[in-house]
Parts: C-alpha cells; sequence; structure tokens
C-alpha cells in the first residue's frame, strides 16, 4: 500500500509537471539566442551573407548589414544569427552574436562575422552548415 501512494503521487507530479510546463518553443516567431528582456530590435535592417567558414572546432559565417531605415543606428549595437546543419534549416546547432562598435547611417553598410564553437557539436561534421534568422538589436 505505501509503494501504490508514492506511485500515485509519482505520477501526479509528472502530470503536473507535464499540464503547467513550459514550451521550448518560441511561439512569437523571433529568434533568441540570449535573454531579450530589455533588448531593442532594430527592424530596419537587411542581411547579406558573404562567406561561410567551417574548421574543426567552430563555424563562422561572415557578411553585411545594411541600415535601411530613416535615422541613424547608434553604436554600440548587436547582431545574431542562428547556424543550421544544412539549407533545410531543420537541425539547429545554436546561435551567436556579435558586436558592432561603429554608428551605421541611412543607407550605409557594414560588415560583420560570428563564429559559433559548441564542445557537444563537432562542428567539422557540419561543411553545408547555414545561418539564418537574423536580428539586429540594441542591448538596454
Amino acid at each position: 500500500m505505501k509503494n501504490l501512494k508514492y506511485l500515485m503521487l509519482t505520477i501526479s507530479a509528472l502530470l503536473f509537471l507535464l499540464v503547467t510546463g513550459s514550451s521550448c518553443d518560441d511561439e512569437g516567431g523571433s529568434t533568441v539566442v540570449g535573454n531579450t528582456q530589455g533588448n531593442t530590435d532594430i527592424n530596419y535592417v537587411s542581411f547579406t551573407v558573404t562567406e561561410l567558414e567551417v574548421s574543426s572546432s567552430s563555424l563562422k559565417a561572415s557578411g553585411t548589414v545594411k541600415n535601411n531605415g530613416n535615422k541613424t543606428i547608434t553604436s554600440p549595437w548587436y547582431v545574431e544569427t542562428q547556424f543550421y546543419a544544412d539549407s533545410t534549416l531543420s537541425l539547429k546547432l545554436g546561435g551567436n552574436r556579435t558586436r558592432i562598435g561603429v554608428p551605421l547611417e541611412v543607407g550605409v553598410q557594414t560588415v560583420w562575422s560570428i563564429t559559433f564553437s559548441d564542445p557537444d557539436i563537432a562542428e567539422g561534421n557540419y561543411p553545408n552548415f547555414r545561418v539564418s534568422n537574423f536580428r539586429a538589436y540594441y542591448s538596454n
């Protein structure tokens, strides 16, 4: 009888966690590398990827970002992206960001470079990796 009580208590606790637990999916559609609380998105930029590099211990993406808005982006600001195993974008390896230390006037572009490395992933196994879900933002 004592074992039955523990079993029922365990099942109840598991059901409670399943029903009230939060999802790992970002249903808002935005890409998140870190905590976005206090960040302000910069929505008037466009990104171009110019180079993808693979080494045995890291993946590196480089490109340009252009200010398509009607006001200058003041520094510092950040660019982030997500790294995927291939062009299907169905296996996300992770993400990272870089700090941009120059202001960006209207119509002007600057270069960016973001490296991804994870001790639990053999980056060299992903020679066809891709990046997607870019975001520019101010960290408040």
